[in-house]
């Protein structure tokens, strides 16, 4: 989708208009309209988001809250992804399905703008589908549609220059995202559908992003809580409760500060899909430190061929701007080490790899990772030679009396190049072997659209992914 020039700022009856015109394309939509590409994608975006909820059920908060919310003993509605997967009533299962989705930053996103659009939509889809009875076609409407729409709204509402605001993206969106979700799953009419997703707008956290710098653990719960709000939002929306036609835009520009730009509300609608701008990563960190993971991971394979892996003296970590701050060696929770880079390079070069497991709780008080971090200093890129490439990295390593240097100027997924379908398959199929045997089989033949699979219902089809 390219964004279109901005022309409508400070014409508030465009931006209303051209949101209606959005939300009643969305309602008429039918399933069979939608390109079967398209709805495949969504179904591999379903599949991975509850593949990066399953890697951290053994996170202590996440398995405390999953706990709770099964030890109440509400009605068996929806699933809550862990191992076991077990059943509770749908707002609760997917208040804690989003919060283990964000835990292991593991997720994909939107590459035309910062919006987790996937996250913000599938907790609140699949627990009010698997209630409703919905078909497994239903769910992947419903998914293309509600992607869409929140994208379209972050879209219309980003920030000027590509900057970060100081109220992160997923306080701004998901009670938008898991109300248009949850609404389209309700079958709601498009006045319903206004009305639910006004109503989230309203309903928006306040999370400021540098809780998610300096790792807050409470950066984990802001998508828990706003799917939690926007699905109170669909259900009070079908209740009658609404706000205005401007609670959007009264929300975004009025309060937030945000200019609108209507054109990105409905340009190229029914042509160009944005769920097909979804990316996936392979990397259980921040996108901008993937060029950093890619140098670390060429240095070790360099570093084991010599014998130098247990020899090392010193690491230096050359990056950009947004990542020079991330220099502390001692994280205290899990998110922290995410945004250490310290922690990242020792991590890395001790597990070989920088999935779920080299950031996890366990991985904080590990002496040879602490030993490493204690080896690492952090120092500016030099960006005369990154030419039009926002986030590289250098690495250079002092071990066994030799030099080692890498610099990546870009890496795969993300902005740049997309990973494919098959090395997507092999990341979920990695994830949840263990505690999902099936998963992989079972969702091969959603994403394959096999006519069979498409007319079973959610409920069904995610018993037998999760062998419940």
């Amino acid at each position: 989708m390219k964004p279109a020039a901005p022309s409508t700022e400070g014409n508030p009856d465009t931006v209303d208009r051209e949101l209606r015109a959005l939300v009643d394309w969305a309602v008429a939509m039918r399933a069979e309209d939608i390109p079967d590409q398209v709805l495949a994608r969504a179904a591999l975006g379903i599949a991975d988001s509850i593949a990066v909820a399953v890697t951290t059920c053994d996170e202590p908060e996440v398995a405390k809250f999953r706990k709770f919310v099964l030890s109440r003993g509400s009605r068996p509605e929806s699933t809550v992804f862990g191992t076991p997967a077990a059943k509770t009533d749908r707002e609760s299962a997917a208040t804690a399905n989003a919060m283990a989705m964000t835990t292991a930053e593991f997720d994909g996103g939107y590459d035309q703008t910062s919006c987790h659009a996937a996250l913000y939509t599938i907790p609140a889809l699949l627990a009010e589908s698997e209630a409703a009875g919905l078909t497994v076609r239903d769910v992947l409407r419903a998914e293309v549609l509600a992607y869409e729409l929140v994208a379209r709204i972050a879209l219309a509402w980003a920030p000027s220059g590509g900057s970060y605001p100081p109220l992160y993206t997923h306080s701004r969106f998901c009670a938008v995202g898991a109300g248009a979700a949850s609404a389209l799953a309700r079958g709601a009419d498009g006045d319903e559908l206004i009305r639910a997703i006004g109503i989230a707008a309203t309903l928006i956290t306040v999370g400021p992003r540098n809780h998610l710098m300096q790792g807050a653990l409470v950066r984990n719960v802001w998508p828990a809580a706003g799917t939690r709000n926007g699905m109170m939002a669909a259900q009070w929306a079908a209740c009658g409760v609404g706000g205005l036609a401007s609670s959007v835009r009264d929300v975004y520009s009025g309060v937030l500060g945000f200019p609108a730009n209507a054109n990105r509300l409905t340009n190229g609608l029914g042509d160009e899909w944005a769920v097909t701008h979804s990316y996936v990563r392979m990397h259980a960190c921040h996108l901008f430190c993937n060029t950093m993971v890619e140098a670390l991971l060429e240095l070790r394979a360099q570093l084991i061929t010599d014998g130098n892996l247990a020899r090392i003296d010193s690491i230096v970590l050359e990056t950009h701007k947004e990542a020079l701050g991330l220099s502390g060696t001692r994280p205290d929770t899990s998110l922290a080490a995410r945004f250490s880079l310290p922690h990242l390079a020792a991590a890395t070069l001790t597990l070989g790899a920088a999935g779920p497991a080299s950031f996890s709780h366990a991985t904080l008080d590990s002496a040879p990772i602490a030993s490493l971090r204690d080896k690492v200093s952090v120092k500016p890129f030099d960006m005369s030679q990154a030419h039009d490439h926002h986030w590289p990295a250098g690495v250079r390593i002092q071990a066994g009396g030799k030099t080692y240097h890498a610099v990546h100027l870009s890496a795969r997924g993300g902005h740049g190049e997309p990973y494919t379908r098959s090395e997507t398959l092999i990341k979920i199929d990695t994830l949840t072997q263990t505690p999902y045997p099936r998963f992989g089989e079972v969702f091969r033949a959603a994403i394959s659209l096999v006519p069979q699979c498409l007319s079973e219902s959610c409920s069904q089809f995610i018993g037998r992914a999760c062998g419940h």
